[in-house]
Protein backbone atom coordinates (compact mmCIF):
# COMPACT_ATOMS: atom_id res chain seq x y z
CA UNK A 1 0.00 0.00 0.00
CA UNK A 2 2.84 2.27 0.14
CA UNK A 3 3.79 2.21 -3.02
CA UNK A 4 0.44 3.93 -3.68
CA UNK A 5 0.89 7.10 -1.11
CA UNK A 6 4.16 7.62 -2.81
CA UNK A 7 3.03 7.40 -6.33
CA UNK A 8 0.43 10.02 -5.50
CA UNK A 9 2.28 12.48 -3.02
CA UNK A 10 5.01 12.24 -6.38
CA UNK A 11 2.61 13.07 -8.82
CA UNK A 12 4.16 16.20 -11.32
CA UNK A 13 1.79 18.71 -11.62
CA UNK A 14 -0.64 17.82 -9.33
CA UNK A 15 -0.58 19.83 -5.97
CA UNK A 16 -1.45 18.83 -2.22
CA UNK A 17 -5.21 20.09 -2.32
CA UNK A 18 -5.90 18.41 -5.67
CA UNK A 19 -3.82 15.34 -4.31
CA UNK A 20 -6.63 15.30 -1.08
CA UNK A 21 -9.67 16.04 -3.64
CA UNK A 22 -8.62 12.91 -5.69
CA UNK A 23 -8.52 10.76 -1.90
CA UNK A 24 -11.84 12.07 -0.97
CA UNK A 25 -13.69 11.46 -4.10
CA UNK A 26 -12.04 7.85 -4.28
CA UNK A 27 -10.96 6.75 -1.10
CA UNK A 28 -7.85 5.70 -0.88
CA UNK A 29 -4.48 6.11 -2.90
CA UNK A 30 -4.68 2.65 -4.34
CA UNK A 31 -8.08 3.60 -5.70
CA UNK A 32 -6.86 6.50 -7.73
CA UNK A 33 -4.41 4.92 -8.94
CA UNK A 34 -6.71 2.23 -10.65
CA UNK A 35 -8.54 5.14 -11.87
CA UNK A 36 -5.58 7.25 -13.33
CA UNK A 37 -2.20 5.41 -13.60
CA UNK A 38 -0.13 3.07 -15.71
CA UNK A 39 2.03 0.26 -14.09
CA UNK A 40 5.11 2.32 -14.86
CA UNK A 41 4.13 4.94 -13.01
CA UNK A 42 4.07 2.59 -10.34
CA UNK A 43 7.25 0.96 -10.91
CA UNK A 44 8.91 4.60 -9.76
CA UNK A 45 6.74 4.62 -6.43
CA UNK A 46 7.96 0.80 -5.83
CA UNK A 47 11.83 2.25 -6.62
CA UNK A 48 11.71 4.91 -4.43
CA UNK A 49 10.06 2.23 -1.84
CA UNK A 50 12.97 -0.27 -2.25
CA UNK A 51 15.66 2.60 -2.04
CA UNK A 52 14.37 3.49 1.07
CA UNK A 53 14.36 0.29 2.64
CA UNK A 54 17.89 -0.20 1.47
CA UNK A 55 19.01 2.72 3.28
CA UNK A 56 16.92 2.31 6.46
CA UNK A 57 14.46 5.24 5.68
CA UNK A 58 10.91 4.57 7.12
CA UNK A 59 7.62 6.15 5.83
CA UNK A 60 4.67 7.69 7.52
CA UNK A 61 1.37 7.95 5.46
CA UNK A 62 -1.36 10.79 6.45
CA UNK A 63 -3.07 7.91 8.34
CA UNK A 64 -0.44 6.33 10.11
CA UNK A 65 -1.52 6.88 13.71
CA UNK A 66 2.55 8.26 14.68
CA UNK A 67 1.76 10.52 11.47
CA UNK A 68 2.02 13.86 14.35
CA UNK A 69 -1.25 15.18 14.82
CA UNK A 70 -0.47 18.87 14.56
CA UNK A 71 0.81 18.55 11.34
CA UNK A 72 -2.75 17.16 9.74
CA UNK A 73 -4.26 20.52 11.18
CA UNK A 74 -2.27 22.52 8.39
CA UNK A 75 -3.72 23.52 5.17
CA UNK A 76 -1.99 20.84 3.15
CA UNK A 77 0.05 18.21 4.90
CA UNK A 78 2.21 15.84 3.03
CA UNK A 79 0.80 13.15 2.13
CA UNK A 80 3.70 10.96 2.81
CA UNK A 81 7.30 12.01 5.39
CA UNK A 82 10.42 10.33 5.32
CA UNK A 83 12.61 9.78 8.00
CA UNK A 84 15.23 8.16 9.95
CA UNK A 85 16.18 7.74 13.94
CA UNK A 86 13.20 7.72 16.79
CA UNK A 87 9.92 9.44 16.12
CA UNK A 88 8.92 11.53 19.03
CA UNK A 89 5.34 11.21 21.15
CA UNK A 90 4.58 14.91 19.75
CA UNK A 91 1.31 14.56 21.65
CA UNK A 92 3.04 14.12 24.73
CA UNK A 93 5.03 17.12 25.20
CA UNK A 94 5.39 20.51 24.05
CA UNK A 95 6.93 20.75 20.67
CA UNK A 96 8.32 23.99 19.83
CA UNK A 97 9.93 24.80 16.03
CA UNK A 98 12.80 27.09 16.24
CA UNK A 99 14.96 28.79 12.91
CA UNK A 100 16.62 31.27 12.33
CA UNK A 101 19.22 33.16 10.29
CA UNK A 102 22.69 31.07 8.88
CA UNK A 103 24.57 33.80 9.63
CA UNK A 104 24.77 34.90 13.34
CA UNK A 105 26.56 36.46 15.75
CA UNK A 106 28.44 34.13 18.31
CA UNK A 107 26.06 36.13 20.84
CA UNK A 108 23.17 35.16 18.69
CA UNK A 109 24.36 31.39 18.16
CA UNK A 110 25.15 31.18 22.51
CA UNK A 111 21.58 33.07 23.06
CA UNK A 112 19.95 29.90 20.65
CA UNK A 113 21.96 27.00 22.40
CA UNK A 114 20.82 28.22 26.06
CA UNK A 115 17.09 29.03 24.91
CA UNK A 116 16.98 25.37 23.28
CA UNK A 117 18.53 23.44 26.46
CA UNK A 118 15.87 25.81 29.05
CA UNK A 119 13.20 24.46 26.72
CA UNK A 120 14.49 20.99 26.49
CA UNK A 121 14.72 20.55 30.49
CA UNK A 122 11.63 22.30 30.76
CA UNK A 123 9.89 18.96 28.58
CA UNK A 124 9.86 20.49 25.09
CA UNK A 125 10.76 18.94 22.39
CA UNK A 126 12.37 21.09 19.93
CA UNK A 127 12.27 20.81 15.88
CA UNK A 128 14.41 22.57 13.29
CA UNK A 129 15.99 22.29 10.17
CA UNK A 130 19.61 21.64 10.18
CA UNK A 131 21.15 24.89 8.53
CA UNK A 132 23.75 26.57 10.02
CA UNK A 133 23.48 29.02 12.48
CA UNK A 134 20.80 29.42 14.83
CA UNK A 135 19.54 26.13 13.87
CA UNK A 136 22.43 24.23 14.67
CA UNK A 137 22.84 26.15 17.88
CA UNK A 138 19.27 25.13 18.64
CA UNK A 139 20.19 21.17 17.85
CA UNK A 140 23.07 21.26 19.68
CA UNK A 141 21.40 23.24 23.40
CA UNK A 142 18.55 20.46 22.64
CA UNK A 143 21.37 17.61 22.81
CA UNK A 144 22.99 19.27 25.30
CA UNK A 145 19.87 18.94 28.00
CA UNK A 146 19.84 14.93 27.35
CA UNK A 147 17.33 15.96 24.56
CA UNK A 148 16.17 14.17 21.23
CA UNK A 149 15.74 17.08 18.77
CA UNK A 150 13.69 16.22 15.62
CA UNK A 151 15.26 18.14 12.46
CA UNK A 152 12.93 18.62 9.46
CA UNK A 153 15.21 18.77 6.10
CA UNK A 154 13.92 20.62 2.66
CA UNK A 155 15.61 17.41 0.90
CA UNK A 156 15.03 14.07 1.43
CA UNK A 157 16.79 12.54 4.43
CA UNK A 158 19.76 11.47 2.83
CA UNK A 159 20.65 14.36 1.72
CA UNK A 160 22.75 15.82 4.65
CA UNK A 161 23.21 20.02 4.16
CA UNK A 162 25.15 21.93 4.69
CA UNK A 163 27.59 18.59 4.51
CA UNK A 164 29.07 20.50 7.34
CA UNK A 165 26.92 19.23 9.69
CA UNK A 166 27.29 15.68 8.56
CA UNK A 167 28.75 15.45 12.33
CA UNK A 168 25.55 16.78 13.71
CA UNK A 169 23.04 14.61 11.46
CA UNK A 170 24.68 11.37 13.51
CA UNK A 171 24.30 12.98 16.72
CA UNK A 172 20.56 13.68 16.47
CA UNK A 173 20.34 10.00 15.18
CA UNK A 174 22.44 8.82 18.34
CA UNK A 175 20.49 10.61 20.98
CA UNK A 176 17.09 9.30 19.85
CA UNK A 177 16.46 12.46 17.69
CA UNK A 178 14.83 12.18 14.29
CA UNK A 179 15.29 13.51 11.05
CA UNK A 180 12.20 14.29 8.98
CA UNK A 181 11.60 15.16 5.47
CA UNK A 182 8.17 15.39 2.70
CA UNK A 183 10.86 14.41 -0.03
CA UNK A 184 11.75 11.23 -1.02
Amino acid sequence: MLEYWIWLATRQGLNTRKQYELLQRYGDPEAVYRSFAQAEALQQAQQILNRCHEQGIQLLTLEDPRYPRRLKGIYEPPLVLYYRGSLPDWEAKPVIGAVGTRRCSRYGLRCAHRMAQQLTLCGATLVSGMAEGIDTGVLNGAMAAGGAPAVFLAGGVDMIYPAGNRGLYQQILNCGGCILSEQP
